[in-house]
Order: C-alpha cells, then structure tokens, then sequence
C-alpha cells in the first residue's frame, strides 16, 4: 500500500493525488449520482470534485492551503463542470452535505469524528484507505470505508495493546511520508514514549479516545526524509505495551511488513531478516 506523503507546511495535513480507479470506487461505494451535494474534506488539486461533478453531483471543496485550493478551482473550470471550493478550517466550518469524502490521516479521522457526527441523518461519509476510530462502517470495499450517519460504534477492544508487535516501512529517502498504528488503549493516562532513534526520525501524533472505556486510538507517525539506506530502529511504548518499528530508506517505493502480536519465539530473527532484505533492495 502506498503512503501519501505530508505536506511540508503542516506535518499532519497531507496531499496525496490518488489513482483515478481509486477514486471512482471510492465513489461508487457512497453512490454518488446526479444532483447530490458533495463535500470533499481537503479537496487538493480537486480531482475528486471533478470526477465527482461528472457524476452529476453539486460539489464543494474545502481546502486549507490557498495555492491548493486555487488549482482545485483551474481544474474544476478545465474540466468544464461546476463547484466551489472553500479556504476553511474544516474543524470549524459546517458540515451539510449528502456525500462527505474525506481521505485524511487516521488521526485527523478521530479528531474530526465529533464534527462529523453533527452532519444530518443518512449523510454518508466515504474515507479511502483510513477508517474512522470509534465507528464501525456499514461497508468496506475497495480500499475505502463507508459510514451511514448516525454511525454505529465500534465495540470496545477485547484486548488491550498494538495492533501489530512489529512494523517494518521501506520509505522514500526524500520525502516526509504518514504511517500509521492503532493502540487498543485503556482508560488510564496515555503517554507515548519513543527509543531516542525512532524520536529522532519522525513526528508523532495521537487521536481522540471516548474517556470512558478502552478504545481504539490511532496513532499518526510522519517520518522525516533520510539518507538513502539508512535504517532507523526502536520501541514505542505506552501503558505497559511495546511496538517495534524500522524504517528502511530507499531511493524510491514503498512497502510495509506487520507482525502480530502472536508471533512466535523467531520473530526477533524473522525481523532482522525483513529489514535485511529491504536494505539490500535500496
């Protein structure tokens, strides 16, 4: 799976243009058709508008970055389809639409899940390849999750910890690029903790947990662009519970290894292996 990559001028708000196949299932799965309202949640360049627009859908964007928001609206007018696109904070602004698209981090996801919330009964809101932490979706296909408000919860983890007990990243040297991990958190404080080399390499940031019972709580990490086959190592550990994460830095691509958290007593071996091989192919 490919990882988009941040934005330079805001670490957690990233631009990643994503296949136009892509795109038009993520499309399909929230049924847009003619005379819709569409709202795409950090609209980009505004290819989504576009192929949404030629759908026959009454489509608006919101759009923080102003230079982005100003291609949207050339390639809105190229395109020769109809649309508006909003400078806005999307945190602050109202959300009213029938379709809301919403590719963004697992992190913002979860910040956001309150203001989506207030959107109106049967708004439905596809997120490509991120869910949203809290919510269960009436369907997943594609590559993308579907939410019908008022959305369903999700069910407490029945166990706590990491969703993995290991991850492995092979990371373009020259960008700042997202992953990603989910803590199946406890009520108690939740503080994150990082070997000094994993602190150095990458920004972190944590989402929204209900405070009365466990949750799962995604965790965002913008790794920063290093030299061409390096490898950064560490833990990350919080409550009680630890995730092993190397990146490996390669001239380009990506790929992504995750353990579970029932692997055996060769998992160590089977890791070094993993990043072994990965730095070969730098």
């Amino acid at each position: 799976m490919s990882l988009p990559a941040v934005a330079e001028s805001n670490p957690w708000a990233f631009w990643a243009p994503t296949p136009d196949e892509f795109v038009e299932r993520a499309l399909d799965l929230a049924d847009v058709r003619p005379g819709m309202r569409f709202l795409d949640l950090g609209c980009g360049d505004g290819r989504v508008l576009v192929a949404a627009a030629r759908r026959g859908a009454e489509v608006r964007g919101m759009e923080i970055n102003p230079r982005l928001a100003e291609t949207a609206r050339a390639n809105l007018q190229a395109a020769a389809v109809p649309g508006r696109v909003d400078v806005v904070d999307m945190f602050t602004a109202s959300i009213d639409a029938d379709v809301v698209y919403a590719y963004l981090t697992p992190v913002t996801l979860s910040l956001l899940r309150a203001g989506l919330a207030r959107a109106g009964p049967g708004t439905r809101i596809v997120t490509p390849r991120y869910e949203i932490a809290g919510w269960k979706p009436s369907a997943v296909e594609g590559g993308s999750y579907l939410y019908s408000l008022p959305a369903q919860a999700q069910e407490a983890p029945a166990q706590l910890g990491w969703n993995c007990r290991a991850m492995v990243l092979v990371l373009p040297a020259d960008r700042v690029v997202l992953s990603a991990l989910t803590l199946a958190a406890g009520c108690e404080s939740l503080l994150l903790e990082f070997d000094p080399p994993l602190a150095r390499a990458c920004n972190h940031a944590v989402g929204a947990r209900p405070p009365d019972g466990p949750a799962r709580v995604p965790v965002d990490l913008m790794f920063k662009p290093h030299g061409v086959g390096s490898v950064i190592a560490g833990e990350i550990s919080a409550q009680g519970r630890e995730v092993t994460v190397a990146a490996v830095f390669a001239r380009q691509g990506f790929g992504q290894w995750n353990f579970g958290p029932d692997q055996g007593p060769q998992f160590r071996a089977r890791l070094d292996q993993v990043i072994a091989a990965a730095r070969a192919g730098r």
